[in-house]
């Protein structure tokens, strides 16, 4: 929605996750938000980057390729 308002003016990127205009977040910011949606959403807090262990618990539950599970994480090692 941001994205079709700003129009033009919108840096063209490939994040995911950006302020309302288009830039990344700041960690501290994106963290807080983080910290604030949890807590609204009356989920357990943990922290931000806890997040990515449940990821790659996720895959390996799915049986997803290591190979391809190492890209998603962005990983440089299979280890």
């Amino acid at each position: 929605m941001a994205k079709q308002a700003a129009g033009e003016l919108w840096p063209d990127s490939d994040f995911v996750f950006t302020t309302r205009y288009g830039t990344p977040f700041e960690p501290r910011n994106f963290n807080r938000r983080f910290v604030d949606r949890s807590a609204r959403a009356g989920v357990r807090q943990i922290r931000l980057h806890d997040t990515r262990h449940t990821c790659g618990s996720l895959l390996a539950a799915l049986d997803v390729h290591p190979r391809v599970a190492m890209q998603i994480l962005r990983h440089s090692k299979m280890r």
